[in-house]
């Protein structure tokens, strides 16, 4: 007799696991939140990068911007409770406390996300042009 999976077998990964950083600027959220002490590694252009995102993402990095400037750097214990109160701050939340593994970022990990977000804005307005944006 043949045994097939059916699909109340096949397993779904949790939620979490789906909320794992996919986009750069999702990754140097998640990394800033977890080390806003690098917020002061940045260069100007990564910061004019940064706040001029659109969506959530901008305003993410405008509070956190203003947060370090106000309060200086916090640890995400620290900063979840007012990041949850924000209109973002579930997507900001899920991005780091929803990581399926979690891990202790790395100052190289936020440069190459960095990096990564520099190309894409590079290209965004040749892709616009295409018709692929």
């Amino acid at each position: 007799s043949r045994v097939a999976a059916s699909p109340s077998t096949w397993r779904r990964p949790p939620a979490r696991a789906r909320t794992a950083a996919r986009l750069p600027q999702d990754q140097i959220a998640r990394i800033l939140l977890q080390r806003g002490d690098w917020w002061h590694e940045l260069t100007a252009d990564d910061h004019t990068l940064l706040v001029g995102l659109s969506g959530w993402h901008a305003e993410l990095f405008r509070w956190l911007e203003r947060w370090l400037t106000e309060h200086g750097a916090a640890a995400w214990a620290e900063l979840r409770e007012p990041v949850t109160a924000e209109p973002w701050g579930a997507q900001a939340v899920a991005l780091v406390d929803g990581a399926e593994v979690p891990v202790d970022p790395e100052l190289e990990d936020l440069r190459a996300a960095l990096a990564q977000a520099h190309r894409a804005a590079q290209s965004a307005p040749a892709l616009r042009l295409l018709g692929r944006a």
